[in-house]
């Protein structure tokens, strides 16, 4: 049964950064006949105009003694749909929320294995020359904590600028769509000034200058995959109560009614009693709204319901992430030191780099290139909804993976 609630005309979300893309609070004005004046309602961070309320929220207006300013809103407790929608959500077919909670498991222990890869990989790969050797440096490499501190320190300082950066376009009186574009668009600008200005902090040596490098970008990766395991583990926990194991959607609902009703007979005539359930009842109804509300605004950037994207594909973002940070992070720096290569020995065919400490003239072309490609992939996945997120996923894996050679190959480590 579902449950009837007088709310106030407008309703702020508090989940409005659950999808990257998201925008400022936009309302949606419904239709309005003569006997009412028109009513607008806000649901959240949404960058467009709608003409109907979020699936799970049926809007009535009615007049009630001559009062003509409430609003109706019949939600159905957790569930994002009526039973007239029953075709839209078939997709729940067969999942619950238990299996798909201890399957996420699978995302961070399946990066955490491919992260020790690439510690293994700059451990035992590209081992010393004769004039490294001559210079101190051991084998197998060791691990440099303090350039991975760096990294990780300096990729958790760019994440805190996501919001700040959302918030400071929002004063302006711009599109959503523009809105959207300027907020990413300065964002990864600032992120690629971050990590050029992380390089700096790198003291380059014979025995540690590639290595460094190496394991600053490892930094960078890890603090950012962490924060994608975690916004991810978020989202899924948005569709917790349609997934929920062991119930229906009809019956959960009807057995929390029953429940209200006993606590009305308990309570009987206690008139403080009543406001404040009517209170906790209401904040329960204003927090299933905001569910909803979350959940429409991610299904609106990535065009599909969470649950039912493959976990394969979660896998890849983070593995994504791990290589498109240390790529752009080798390419930087090997423009920054201008080093010799790797292997430089008489018989190698690579040509030598300057043997001087200032960086190289091409330093901020080569900045500019990388900005300008981190911005395409971070708006791509604004619209990855059009395009197809099995297409972005795979496109992501390319450009990381040229990213990384790149950057290997600037160091003179493609051998």
């Amino acid at each position: 049964m579902p449950v009837h609630a007088i709310i106030p005309a407008a309703v702020q979300s508090s989940q409005s950064h659950y999808t990257s893309g998201a925008g400022p609070s936009n309302g949606a004005t419904y239709p309005s006949n003569q006997h009412r004046r028109p009513i607008r309602v806000s649901y959240g961070a949404t960058s467009s105009t709608q003409s109907s309320p979020p699936m799970g929220v049926r809007i009535e207006e009615r007049d009630e003694d001559g009062d003509d300013g409430d609003i109706t809103m019949t939600l159905r407790d957790g569930f994002g749909m009526d039973d007239d929608e029953e075709l839209d959500g078939s997709w729940r077919a067969g999942l619950s929320w238990k299996f798909l909670s201890r399957l996420y498991l699978v995302i961070p222990v399946s990066t955490l294995l491919f992260f020790v890869c690439l510690v293994l990989l700059i451990t035992f790969a590209w081992p010393p020359t004769k004039r490294e050797r001559d210079e101190g440096q051991v084998y197998p490499h060791p691990i440099f904590w303090r350039p991975f501190l760096i990294g990780l320190f300096a990729s958790c300082t760019v994440q805190t600028l996501r919001v700040p950066v959302w918030v400071f376009m929002s004063w302006f009186s711009i599109p959503p769509s523009l809105e959207t574009f300027l907020s990413t668009t300065t964002h990864t600008i600032l992120h690629e000034l971050v990590r050029l200005s992380s390089v700096t902090l790198i003291t380059r040596t014979t025995c540690s200058g590639f290595h460094s490098v190496f394991y600053l970008g490892l930094g960078w990766g890890a603090a950012e995959v962490a924060w994608g395991i975690v916004q991810g583990y978020e989202q899924l926990s948005l569709y917790e109560d349609l997934l929920s194991s062991g119930q229906t959607e009809t019956s959960a609902p009807q057995e929390a009614d029953e429940e209200e009703e006993d606590e009305e007979l308990e309570v009987g005539n206690d008139t403080f009693a009543l406001e404040q359930e009517a209170v906790t009842d209401l904040e329960r109804k204003v927090e299933v709204l905001e569910r909803v509300r979350a959940r429409r605004d991610l299904e609106e950037v990535i065009g599909v319901p969470y649950p039912t994207i493959p976990f394969a594909l979660h896998i890849l973002w983070r593995i994504d992430t791990l290589l498109l940070n240390l790529g752009l992070t080798l390419i930087l720096a090997a423009f920054y030191f201008n080093p010799y290569p790797l292997y430089d020995d008489s018989d190698n065919l690579l040509p030598p780099y300057h043997s001087d400490e200032k960086p190289s003239r091409l330093l901020w072309p080569v900045w500019a290139l990388v900005a300008v490609l981190h911005v395409c992939i971070s708006l791509v996945w604004k619209i990855v909804g059009r395009v197809g997120i099995e297409a972005v996923t795979w496109g992501g894996l390319i450009v990381a993976l040229g990213a990384l050679f790149c950057g290997l190959g600037a160091w003179g480590g493609l051998v």
